[in-house]
Order: structure tokens, then C-alpha cells, then sequence
């Protein structure tokens, strides 16, 4: 480990940004090594050292606007944490898939300052002064006059190792109170909560008219809705807008059956935790409802997430999440598996994962529709959909992973059911479990909101029911009462590894009687198979054999037709008739392009287009059809039924006669590559595997503007050397840039990959006819070769862009 070799002062400063409003920030100078102390040297907030490149092991890339430092990422000795803030208009704006780590004038402001000086005024987990959000920390060693620069470079490798060395955590071990037990709901608790029932329809009235007694106390179980009352409940309170509040005291059944629907009841109910908490079907629809609704509607009021705000990338909890993480794998990079628990729609975490690509990811959710998002997203991520507090779940969920991550999880379910969630989540025995605690809980409160699935209640997982009893770490601090928290549930190495497949081995039946089907039927033994393995051959001889047993017999070739009655020559095969073309292309192309239309715009799965479905397909293709009538009228020329819909067959016939404008459209509208111009190979070899092409060189005059890519610089070293005129190609749009390479991964590697370069909206349009694919070598020292794409703008005008950053990504 070599010693720091910059050194930087911070100070606060006001920025002025492109609106022309004033905000107080930090502003960072670098300072020469050897150069006396600048002026604002006694003004400075504080001073640190850093890294200009790589230089040690635990280091991770900071960018401060243009300049770009190497930190630690997790604690060392004789080092403070340092905490970065941003403006969160800025984030958002800055929160771009293309351009993201890119340096913008006026949206680069900082605020930095130290992590023991973080009071109320200043917290982690919401944006202060209308502005500042919590981005990132760090570690690095504090510049003053006990620790200067000077003393840190006259340190060699060994000493800095020393003295830079990991620091020793505070490791605490919660035992579990005396009469409970770790996870467990005692059999004592009771809860007593209010609970109010909308009542609409006449027959649950009436069912709860029957089973509610003279002294409006339940006398049996009733469901309303999908609240449930049970025995011993009492109704205090009954509300329609005609009649007013009825009081307890003038509550009595006679007056009560006389309300008028709908009425608003309120009951005051008490249950015993342990014995009485079973979800039925009907709570377990409603919660999945509940959280459906959430991701259908965005009712928690994300901006990029549709898990709400705190799964906003640029939100301050998400920000928390990734710089936990960010320590965690600093302090233990064997980390290799990561199971999250409530991935939602992944908006924080797909960031976190490209900075470490060598992690295996399993995301966990309990909503299909978030997660057929994740699957058409990431189709190369594992994602299993479970309800986690649900004990029964017959889902199969990793174990013996380094990481288990709940990050707002628990916090949304009634105690009972994060109990459970817990059990489940320490049952798959992996190494770590990360979540937050809050320290002031108490663990109560949830009764009242019991049947509110998405109102969020503080937890503190080291005391009863929790309890838990693992060495834990508070790694990433939250609030003044609240952390990340880091338990070790399994030491390294102590779950084995599960037994390969090959070497699993069938049951053996050592007790019958134990087996359900011979308790409850009649249990006969049946006949041995006698199996002969030599056959006698004919005449009745034995077949023969050696010491390996029965030899094989010969094999005899048996003609169907006899040699005399084969034709002296062979007749000339007669060919099937070809189909004719249908609109310019083989009958076979038309179908299946049509195969895709069909799948495109059969939204509902159905194998039938219904009228709105084939509204949005004529509509694609520049027809309207806005009356049911016109639909009808449509269906009766194909001669299929309206009220059914047009089956595959039914496209066929409808795009055979409708008009090569509106087939052309229908298809551009699902293959965007079909309205541009190919140059390049005709056909590249088939591969499933995709990489983006992120670098490339611009360069732009009023007439022509050139993309340059360069095989062994843009792609890896050694990529020249496989890529041929026959592994390239492109498209060229009016405003989209296309750019197609099948090369491997890397020098060496066998599998191909499709290398991806997406430009699109371009900055200008350009004539697609004229533009042009060039493959030629490049000369130096080591020679390669260079991709040149040049485009024909259709004005003359500089571009000093080409426009958006490729991504290659899907999406």
C-alpha cells in the first residue's frame, strides 16, 4: 500500500447556477505537495489526503465535478468518515442512463463536511434546506498539524499498511430476555385495537345483523369487506349521514337494524396474538391487492420508482442503501451473492450491480407485475415472486447466500408477519443479514394499522419477539436512532455446500409400513419378471458368449423393395409449388412477421384481437377505427365472428388485403429497424448475448459528421484480430444510429456477442441513402482496425454532438 498522494482543502463557497440563484456550498481545492499554504489555509473547514489513482487495496472512485479522487470505502484507522450532499434537483437532472457519471456546469454543487458533525439540522435520510440530499461517505485521513502531508509520504508500503489498516468494529451480541424466545410471538401478548367497517351490501348486513348480540358484542365470526370480526368484539359506534353518530349508550340492536346502508361502524376488538393470527385466503388476496395497486397506480408517489420515493435513485434512503453496501463489500470483497428481499422494480439497485458486475443477484418480490418488469429488463437476473412472511410458501429460496438485503421491507407488515419474514430470511442461514434498525422502537403500534398494508411502522430487531441473538455491526448510520445494521447469522464456511446432482442417490424402502398407500390399501407382492439375456438364434443354435456375457447378434440389413424390382434410373422428383410472394416477400416471411404483430398487439394473451386491440393496430398503421359497427363490419368481410375477436388466421387475411401503406407502418411500428438502411454484412452470425459499445470518437464538420470505433480501444484488446467485413453492420435513420458487432467478450473467449452502439434522438437529421460503413485498418505500433460510420446531414450545420449516449442496453 503506497501513502496519499493529494492533498485537498474544502471550504464554503456560493455557487451561482444557470437561473442565476446563489447556494451555499463546499468548494474543494487541490493543493501542490510542496508549494507553501494558500490564503484561505486558516479559513479552510478541514483539510484530507487522497489518491490519484488505484494505489491501495479498498479503494473506490469519488468524483467531485470534473476532478476525480480515490477514497476508502470503508473505515480505516486514523481516518474520518466524510459525507457528500447534493441538491436533488440536480441528482434528478443529473440521474441520466447515458450520461450519468458525465460533468455538467451548474449541477456538479457539493456540500461536504464531516460525519460527527451531522446533528439535526444537517440529517441522512431526508433532503434540509430545500435542497441537500445525502449522496455518498467516505473515508480518509484528516490534514492538521498533528497529521500532515509531509509525515504521510515519508511513510513506505509496509508502515502504510500499518497504519491505514482496517478498523476494528464495534461488535454488540443482544441476548434474548429472560421468558422469550428469538422470533417467537409470546402466548401472552394481546393487542387491543380499533377497527371501522364500511358496510355496503344488503347481505352482509344481514349477516352481521344476525350474529351481532343485544348488547352489540359479536356472537360469532363475520367478514365485511375483508376485515374480519370475531366473538367478543364490541361495536361502540355506528355513523350514516342521515341518522348521525350513535353513541354507545344509545346503541342498541333495535335502533341498529333500522340504519340505512351504507354505514360506517367502529369496533373495539382485542386479540391474543399467538393463537388468533392465521390469515385467511381473504387477507392474503388483500394484501396482494394492496401491493398490486401500488406498482399499477404509483400510489406511493415515486419519481423513477414505482416503489415510491424512498426507492428513488437520487432519494436519500437509496443513497444509504448503496453506500451500505458500498462498505460492506469494501470490508469483505469475497461477497459474491446478494438476495434482496422486496427487489421492487430494482430503480437503486441496477446501479449498484453494474459497479459490481462479479455479484450473482436474486430478487425476491411479492407483486408479478413488478417482476415481469425486472424479467423483460434483465432477462439474464434471477427473480423468484414469494410472499416472504408467509411460513408456507412452497417458493425455493437460495440458501447459503453472503448477503441477505431488506431494505423497507419488514417496516410495512403487522408484527406477526415480520416475525415470520424474519424466521424465514435467518432459516436460509446466509453469512450476513443487512437491514435497518430503529433503536427507539418499541416494538408496538402496529395494531393500528393492522389492516393497512402500506403505512410503515419502526421496528428493533434486537428486542422481543425478535430478539436476535447474532453479532451485529452498525455500518451505515441513518438517524440519531436508527442504522443499517450488519448481523452475521452463519460464520464463514459453516453451511456445506449442497451434494451435486450426479451424486444424489434413490430412497431406499426399508420400512413398507410406514408408507400411506400400504397403511390404507392391501399390500400383495408381485411376480419377479424373468428376462432371458441371451435370444437363440435360428436353427436353434445358442447365441454365443465370452466372459462379458451374451454377444451381441448381427446385425441384418432388411430390403423393402427386392434389388430385381429397383428402376435402372432414378425418376426426376417432382418440387412442390412455391407460394407467391404476398406484399414484396416469401410467404413464409409474411407470416411470421405477421406472428409478431399479432404477439405485439394480443395485449391480454388471449390468441384473439378484440375491437380495442385492433383499434391500436389499424391506428399503427395510420386507420382508424373508432365505432364497434366499423369493427363488426370489418370481422363479417374476413368472415370471422366480432363477438370472438380475429384469430391469427384472420391477420393473415387482413393484411393480404389491406394496402402495402398500411402493412409497411404496422410493422415499422414493432421492428424500428425496418424504416432504416442496412450497409454492411448481410446477415451476422446468430448470437442471444449482448454488450453495449459505451466509447467511440466524434468528429464533426458542416457537411459530413464520423463516429470512429475502434476495435482494440472501444471493444478490448485483441478484438481486431477476429472481426471481419462479415461481423459488422449498421442502420441509419433519420434520427437513430445503429451499430452491430459479433465479436466474443474477450481475447480468447468462445461464446459471441452481439456489441451494441444505440444513438438515438441524433442531433440533427440526416440523409440515411448517402451515409456509409467503412471497416480499414489503422496503422501504429501494434496495429488495428476502426469502424468509421459516416453520416450525410441533411443541413449544413456543426453538431459538436452526435447526440444522445449509447447504451446498448434493453429497456
Amino acid at each position: 500500500m503506497l501513502a496519499p498522494d493529494l492533498q485537498f482543502m474544502v471550504h464554503s463557497s456560493e455557487v451561482i447556477d444557470d437561473e442565476g440563484y446563489a447556494h451555499r456550498g463546499s468548494k474543494m481545492t487541490l493543493l501542490e505537495s510542496r508549494a507553501a499554504e494558500p490564503p484561505e489555509w486558516r479559513l479552510r473547514d478541514f483539510a484530507f489526503a487522497a489518491y490519484s489513482g488505484q494505489n491501495a487495496p479498498g479503494l473506490r472512485e469519488v468524483q467531485f465535478g470534473r476532478k476525480s479522487v480515490w477514497v476508502f470505502a470503508s473505515a480505516r484507522e486514523h481516518c474520518e468518515e466524510i459525507v457528500v450532499f447534493r441538491r436533488g434537483t440536480d441528482t434528478r437532472r443529473k440521474w441520466d442512463e447515458d450520461a450519468m457519471k458525465e460533468a455538467k456546469s451548474g449541477t456538479d454543487m457539493f456540500f461536504v463536511m464531516k460525519m460527527r458533525q451531522i446533528s439535526s439540522d444537517t440529517p441522512l435520510f431526508k433532503q434540509f434546506n430545500g435542497e441537500w440530499g445525502f449522496w455518498e461517505s467516505f473515508f480518509v485521513p484528516i490534514l492538521d498539524e498533528q497529521q500532515t502531508m509531509q509525515a504521510l509520504s515519508l511513510m513506505d508500503p509496509a508502515m502504510c499498511e500499518d497504519f491505514f489498516s482496517a478498523l476494528r468494529m464495534p461488535v454488540k451480541c443482544h441476548s434474548c430476555p429472560e421468558g422469550s424466545q428469538v422470533l417467537t410471538i409470546p402466548e401472552d401478548l394481546v393487542v387491543r385495537y380499533t377497527l371501522k367497517v364500511v358496510c355496503k351490501d344488503m347481505d352482509q348486513w344481514s349477516d352481521l345483523c344476525n350474529k351481532i348480540g343485544e348488547d352489540m358484542i359479536m356472537q360469532d365470526t363475520c367478514i365485511i369487506d375483508y376485515k374480519h370480526l370475531k366473538p367478543g368484539d364490541e361495536c361502540t359506534e355506528a355513523y350514516h349521514e342521515q341518522t348521525g353518530i350513535e353513541d354507545h349508550a344509545r346503541l342498541i340492536k333495535r335502533d341498529f337494524e333500522l340504519l340505512k346502508l351504507p354505514v360506517v361502524l367502529t369496533f373495539e376488538c382485542a386479540m391474543n396474538v399467538s393463537a388468533e393470527w392465521r390469515p385467511d385466503m381473504v387477507s392474503l388476496q388483500h394484501k396482494f391487492d394492496a401491493f398490486g395497486q401500488v406498482y399499477h397506480s404509483n400510489l406511493l408517489g415515486g419519481f423513477s420508482s414505482l416503489s415510491g420515493a424512498r426507492a428513488d435513485p437520487w432519494h436519500p434512503m437509496a443513497r444509504l442503501a448503496v453506500n451500505a453496501l458500498s462498505k460492506l463489500m469494501a470490508r469483505f470483497p469475497d461477497i459474491r451473492s446478494i438476495l434482496d428481499i422486496g427487489c421492487g422494480d430494482m430503480s437503486w439497485m441496477r446501479y449498484f450491480l453494474e459497479e459490481n458486475p462479479l455479484v450473482t443477484y436474486v430478487g425476491v418480490d411479492i407483486t408479478p407485475f413488478c417482476l415481469a418488469i425486472n424479467f423483460r429488463r434483465f432477462p439474464k437476473m434471477q427473480f423468484i415472486q414469494t410472499d416472504i412472511s408467509n411460513l408456507t410458501g412452497i417458493e425455493v429460496m437460495p440458501q447459503g447466500c453472503d448477503v441477505v438485503l431488506a431494505k423497507d421491507v419488514f417496516n410495512y407488515m403487522p408484527l406477526p408477519d415480520a416475525v415470520n419474514a424474519v424466521k424465514r430470511c435467518v432459516g436460509l442461514r446466509p453469512r450476513f443479514l443487512l437491514t435497518h434498525v430503529h433503536a427507539a422502537a418499541d416494538n408496538t403500534g402496529w395494531e393500528k394499522r393492522i389492516d393497512k398494508h402500506l403505512h410503515y411502522t419502526k421496528y428493533d430487531y434486537n428486542k422481543p419477539p425478535f430478539s436476535l441473538p447474532y453479532p451485529a455491526v452498525d455500518i451505515q448510520r441513518i438517524s440519531e436512532e436508527a442504522y443499517f445494521v450488519l448481523y452475521e447469522i452463519s460464520p464463514e464456511g459453516a453451511l456445506p455446500p449442497p451434494p451435486r446432482v450426479d451424486r444424489l442417490t434413490a430412497p431406499a424402502v426399508t420400512e413398507p409400513e410406514r408408507y400411506t398407500l400400504v397403511a390404507e390399501g392391501d399390500l400383495t407382492t408381485a411376480e419377479a419378471a424373468v428376462t432371458s439375456c441371451a435370444q437363440p438364434q435360428e436353427g436353434g443354435n445358442e447365441a454365443r458368449a465370452d466372459e462379458l456375457g451374451p454377444m451381441p447378434a448381427k446385425e441384418r440389413t432388411m430390403l423393402t423393395t427386392p434389388v430385381t424390382e429397383l428402376p435402372d434410373k432414378e425418376e426426376a422428383s417432382q418440387a412442390a409449388p412455391e407460394r407467391k410472394p404476398i406484399k414484396g416477400i416469401p410467404a413464409v416471411e409474411f407470416r411470421a412477421r405477421c406472428d409478431l404483430i399479432f404477439q405485439k398487439f394480443d395485449k391480454d394473451k388471449d390468441e384473439v384481437l378484440c375491437f380495442e386491440e385492433l383499434a391500436d393496430l389499424m391506428e399503427a398503421g395510420g386507420r382508424r377505427i373508432e365505432e364497434y359497427d366499423a369493427y363488426a363490419s370489418l370481422c363479417g368481410r374476413l368472415g370471422c365472428d366480432a363477438r370472438v375477436g380475429l384469430t391469427k388466421k384472420d391477420v393473415y387475411k387482413l393484411f393480404e388485403k389491406a394496402p402495402q401503406a398500411v402493412w409497411e407502418e404496422v410493422y415499422r411500428s414493432i421492428n424500428p429497424l425496418a424504416q432504416m438502411v442496412k450497409k454492411g454484412a448481410d446477415r451476422l452470425p446468430d448470437t442471444f448475448l449482448e454488450r453495449p459499445i459505451t466509447e467511440s470518437l466524434f468528429e464533426d464538420d458542416e457537411q459530413f459528421a464520423k463516429v470512429h470505433v475502434e476495435l482494440n480501444a472501444h471493444l478490448y484488446y485483441g478484438a481486431a484480430e477476429v472481426i471481419t467485413a462479415d461481423h459488422v453492420q449498421a442502420y441509419f435513420g433519420k434520427q437513430r444510429l445503429e451499430l452491430h458487432i459479433v465479436a466474443p467478450g474477450s481475447y480468447g473467449a468462445k461464446d459471441l456477442y452481439l456489441w451494441k452502439m444505440v444513438i438515438t434522438p441524433l442531433s440533427a437529421e440526416i440523409v440515411p441513402e448517402d451515409c456509409s460503413l467503412d471497416l480499414k485498418a489503422t496503422t501504429g505500433r501494434f496495429g488495428s482496425q476502426k469502424v468509421t460510420l459516416k453520416l450525410m446531414k441533411s443541413k449544413k450545420k456543426r453538431w459538436y454532438k452526435v447526440g444522445q449516449a449509447s447504451t446498448g442496453q434493453r429497456i
